[in-house]
């Protein structure tokens, strides 16, 4: 959002009292937000892990959240959620996703992925996976396209940086066991 658009979105619900504003992953926590935030002209909820919360609660603005803590969902309730992604993710990619992709989504991104909780971590590598497959000849996105993808990820990130042109990062400080949801106190 601009500038502008934060300073219309708080004129339209300062005071009210019966708004409450989402900001996902703390997105926009800065400048007339975070003024009005702590004058307690809006209320807020904002998801964030607890690393990205410990930088925010050495700020002044830390101290008007109030920490929520929600661990990671059962394999199960994922493959729910995933299921309720599943046709925007048909829709998109022009495939079929089967519940054998599913449970093997929530498997492989539990077993693999530490940069971001379940169900999300899951639904990304079903959306990397439609991406990369979408295009063959094949249509239906199957539990073997999911494995496929997660070991054609796994040896992407094992490839030295160099050779990939990035920036490795030091001890995984994106590591997530769970996710974290920040309310105003």
């Amino acid at each position: 959002m601009s500038d502008q658009e934060i300073k219309d979105l708080i004129a339209e619900v300062a005071g009210d009292g019966q708004v409450v504003l989402f900001a996902e992953k703390g997105f926009g926590l800065t400048g007339h937000l975070a003024t009005a935030l702590h004058g307690g002209d809006v209320q807020l909820i904002t998801t964030m892990t607890p690393a990205q919360y410990a930088e925010l609660e050495t700020s002044a603005l830390g101290q008007v959240f109030q920490p929520i803590r929600i661990g990671e969902l059962p394999d199960d309730d994922a493959i729910e959620v995933a299921a309720v992604a599943r046709p925007g993710l048909e829709e998109h990619h022009g495939v079929k996703i089967t519940d054998p992709a599913l449970a093997a989504a929530v498997r492989l991104a539990r077993k693999h992925i530490r940069t971001s909780p379940l169900p999300g971590s899951a639904i990304d590598l079903l959306d990397e996976t439609c991406s990369r497959f979408g295009g063959s000849d094949s249509r239906v996105v199957d539990a073997d396209w999911v494995t496929s993808t997660m070991t054609a990820m796994k040896a992407e990130l094992d490839e030295p940086a160099a050779a990939r042109g990035t920036v490795e990062l030091d001890d995984d400080p994106f590591a997530v066991t769970g996710v974290d949801i920040w309310t105003i106190c």
